[in-house]
């Protein structure tokens, strides 16, 4: 009994009111409409710099080109929320969307059980975030790590096809990848060790929804010592609620290690970036493919970069 009341208190503080009990039993249940699947289509690097995909919903198959981003929830633009039928207002979630300052707004939460189709698979009771306006992003909201997470996932950058299947046997060329050192979270987020320098490590989270390379926050990249020369640069730092001017300050073409292999890529960071620390699509996109392996917990990349 003691443990029981403890259970419920715990949740009851970390769910304030505004999230109802009917929020909290829809999320985390979005199921894939066949318990063994395989299905590929295609993708666009938009601008070379976001994987934007096809994605069709309800029995009216209304077309919506979605952003992949394993690093967000799945999303829709909050302009759109009101023309998509049978989609249901849940609550206001805990976790607020960042500005790129680290500023926090408020999220609304709303399901959706009409189906989403990808390929030639649906996803039903899927649990959507609004975002603000995406005309600009070229895209209508994001396919997120809610979603990413039912499956395994070969992105091919050479061919620009994606495939997702429920069995890691059924990519063909396996043999061509190996794995590098991660760590999948409970969450499912995933972390990599990165050797950066002969004395310390730094932690990454796997990103696509960000377009460089590798970033973390300045008073860490300070500590490192990079053998060429830093540089700065003025830019912008984007989340999906906008983005902001930065002052940039980045090494091009520095080696470093994941586990037992060895990578070279740009690094940089910015005076508004206080916290995170991300390995992007700029880096991920240079190998033929990568794997991500939910269901196993294992990541894979290519053993060759595209030509």
């Amino acid at each position: 009994m003691k443990k029981t009341t403890f259970i419920i208190i715990a949740i009851l503080i970390l769910f304030p009111s505004c999230v109802t009990w009917k929020t909290l039993n829809k999320m985390g249940n979005e199921v894939v409409d066949k318990n063994e699947f395989y299905t590929a289509f295609p993708f666009t690097l938009y601008n070379n710099e976001s994987i934007h995909i096809n994605t069709y919903w309800g029995s009216n198959n209304e077309l919506k080109v979605l952003k992949l981003d394993n690093h967000a929830p799945t999303a829709i633009d909050e302009h759109l929320i009101g023309n998509i039928q049978q989609v249901q207002f849940i609550g206001n979630s805990i976790l607020k969307k960042r500005t790129p300052d680290g500023k926090g707004i408020p999220n609304k939460i709303y399901y959706y059980d009409e189906g989403i189709r990808l390929g030639d698979i649906t996803f039903h009771k899927v649990v959507l975030n609004a975002v603000p306006d995406r005309t600009t992003r070229n895209d209508m909201g994001l396919l997120g790590g809610n979603l990413m997470e039912k499956g395994i996932w070969k992105i091919d950058f050479e061919k620009r096809e994606i495939l997702f299947t429920s069995s890691l046997d059924s990519i063909a060329d396996l043999k061509n990848a190996e794995i590098i050192e991660s760590k999948f979270t409970f969450t499912n987020s995933i972390k990599f060790k990165v050797q950066l320098d002969q004395k310390m490590r730094h932690i990454f989270e796997f990103d696509l929804g960000y377009n460089g390379a590798l970033i973390l926050p300045k008073k860490d990249f300070d500590r490192f010592h990079f053998e060429d020369s830093i540089k700065s640069s003025l830019g912008k730092m984007g989340t999906a609620v906008g983005a902001q001017e930065a002052h940039y300050f980045f090494v091009e073409n520095q080696m470093f290690e994941i586990g037992d292999k060895s990578f070279t890529s740009n690094i940089m960071a910015n005076d508004l970036n206080k916290k995170l620390s991300f390995i992007g699509l700029g880096f991920w996109k240079e190998f033929k493919f990568i794997i991500i392996d939910y269901n196993n917990k294992k990541f894979y990349v290519s053993k060759e970069l595209k030509q």
